[in-house]
């Protein structure tokens, strides 16, 4: 009864008002939650969010502008499932979740390398195509694992001296400080 009453002077217009009355009697509050989340589904706000919801996934990657941990990623993906799911459970099915989450981190090396291993290691146990949906998941423990891998080595290398000052060159370029020896080379070679 308390939680109907709270529900009864949380709603306070149209449509909601309307849905609150039908259950006045009964004070059942699952059911009237029930039909308010159906009846804002299916309006023009519901799908408006679900829309807005279902883009931000499909914007959503793990690239560079992300500064949390991977692991805070993948919590992240998966409140927008989580509420999405709430909101329109026929809008996400696994194979829409599969693409997601491999769109997403299709820039990330390291989960890149994993989603690719996976799926060899998926089609030569069930000798699939790789056309078949594979298991989702299977995938996302695989990714999760993943992340939780890179997050503890990404935290160890923050701490560890040796890993402060290295440095990392591209193919064919010339390292910083003393050039001399090379100079000397350069002028051997082509006197």
């Amino acid at each position: 009864v308390f939680a109907f009453t709270v529900l009864e002077h949380t709603v306070k217009y149209g449509t909601g008002k309307t849905i609150i009355r039908k259950f006045n009697d009964s004070k059942d509050t699952a059911a009237a939650f029930e039909a308010l989340k159906i009846a804002a589904t299916k309006g023009q706000k519901g799908l408006k969010m679900i829309r807005v919801m279902k883009d931000s996934l499909d914007k959503l990657r793990l690239d560079n502008s992300w500064k949390k941990t991977i692991t805070a990623w993948f919590n992240h993906w998966e409140t927008l499932i989580a509420d999405l799911e709430a909101i329109d459970p026929d809008a996400v099915d696994d194979r829409t979740k599969t693409t997601w989450l491999r769109d997403s981190l299709e820039h990330h090396d390291g989960l890149k390398s994993t989603i690719g291993s996976y799926d060899l290691y998926d089609r030569l146990n069930k000798k699939t195509s790789a056309t078949d949906e594979l298991n989702f998941n299977d995938l996302l423990v695989q990714l999760k694992e993943e992340g939780v891998n890179l997050d503890a080595k990404a935290a160890k290398a923050k701490t560890d001296p040796r890993q402060v000052h290295n440095t990392q060159r591209s193919p064919g370029s010339t390292p910083k400080g003393n050039t001399g020896s090379l100079e000397l080379a350069a002028y051997i070679k082509d006197p």
